[in-house]
């Protein structure tokens, strides 16, 4: 009876072993290793899905969505690889493809929140925001508890001008996660497009209470303090966003 050669039996060890430090975060040290075994795994899709996976997370777009289409062409059809490839799609700046493949996930498990929010979100980058707000709305009744669905339903809204209705969303959205940042800075844009100009200033004090280095909740204060003419303070706030924004890229 004839056995496996010593090395081939190394190759599924490698992987649980590739798999493990994948699932720790340490994607550079698993690709290295998901890359040496790869030619031995190259017709199974589910590892496939994996590297494709990691490819993604370190910015490989690209090579992501190649892996994860060949997944899926030999088998790996659960709807969480469409999402997946779906995501990839989208990074990689092929939208309508990206849209079709949402549109599998969800065929496949119409209750997969994460492929009905990434597909609003994506609608509302298409420049169709009725749908995305109809889609944001399938998802907060796939789950009433979704917060990013509710703050990015109201950017929708906003950019519709629909402010008031933006602005319950971002109220629904802050009753769910108190602390949530994106939330609070949010709702003072609303504010301030509506002329609440003291309503605004209280929400991005607030949100900037959560997140002393927010640079976008620093900018938002900064023109509504200028549109109140309140010019010393409004320079202020523009400094320190500036600051902020130029320490950020120092670190990139």
């Amino acid at each position: 009876m004839s056995t496996a050669p010593p090395k081939l039996l190394k190759y599924p060890q490698l992987l649980q072993e590739a798999f493990a430090l994948h699932q720790a975060g340490r994607i550079d040290d698993a690709l290295k290793i998901y890359r040496m075994i790869m030619p031995f795994y190259n017709n199974h899709p589910d590892t496939l899905m994996l590297v494709g996976s990691a490819e993604f997370q370190i910015g490989n777009v690209e090579v992501a969505a190649d892996f994860m289409h060949k997944a899926i062409r030999l088998g790996s059809r659960k709807a969480e690889s469409y999402n997946n490839y779906a995501t990839a799609l989208q990074a990689c700046g092929r939208l309508e493809e990206s849209l079709a493949q949402f549109d599998k996930a969800i065929e496949l498990r119409p209750d997969l929140i994460d492929a009905i929010s990434n597909r609003a979100t994506l609608l509302a980058m298409l420049n169709r925001p009725e749908e995305a707000i109809a889609a944001y709305d399938r998802a907060l009744q796939v789950n009433p508890q979704h917060v990013e669905a509710y703050n990015n339903r109201a950017n929708v809204l906003g950019d519709l001008q629909r402010y008031e209705e933006a602005l319950q969303s971002l109220d629904q959205a802050i009753a769910l996660r108190p602390d949530y940042t994106y939330a609070h800075n949010n709702r003072g844009n609303m504010l301030h497009a509506l002329g609440r100009f003291e309503a605004a200033l209280q929400s991005y004090d607030q949100a900037l209470a959560l997140d002393p280095v927010h640079i976008d909740a620093w900018n938002n204060k900064a023109i509504t303090l200028r549109d109140m003419n309140r010019l010393e303070e409004a320079t202020e706030c523009f400094n320190t966003s500036q600051k902020l924004k130029a320490a950020f890229h120092a670190k990139r």
